[in-house]
């Protein structure tokens, strides 16, 4: 039960500093509008969406949902820590996109 814990609190604990400082970064840094910031998230959450599909489609086939779930973890832990120290007008959306496809 404690895995199970730690994982949602570390989960929540990720997505909620991640929705506190991604505004920051696309308003400051990237120098888009915070009344467009809408459209972004559409896009950032719709192309998460569809470029996760495939690896949801070949977990579920060949039934390796753990590795495509660990996976993910890694690959969300990795950008989060890049996107902290890696600056630039086109890195933090690539690294956003990302993001999202493992959300």
């Amino acid at each position: 039960m404690w895995r199970l814990n730690f994982g949602i609190f570390a989960l929540h604990l990720v997505l909620m500093a991640g929705f506190v400082v991604i505004p920051t970064i696309l308003t400051e840094e990237m120098g888009i509008s915070p009344d467009n910031l809408w459209w972004v998230y559409l896009l950032l959450i719709g192309g998460g969406f569809f470029a996760m599909l495939p690896v949801m489609i070949l977990g579920e086939k060949y039934r390796r949902q753990k590795i495509s779930f660990v996976a993910a973890v890694a690959v969300m832990t990795i950008l989060m820590a890049l996107l902290a120290v890696c600056r630039g007008s086109l890195l933090p959306g690539i690294m956003l996109l990302a993001v999202f496809c493992r959300v």
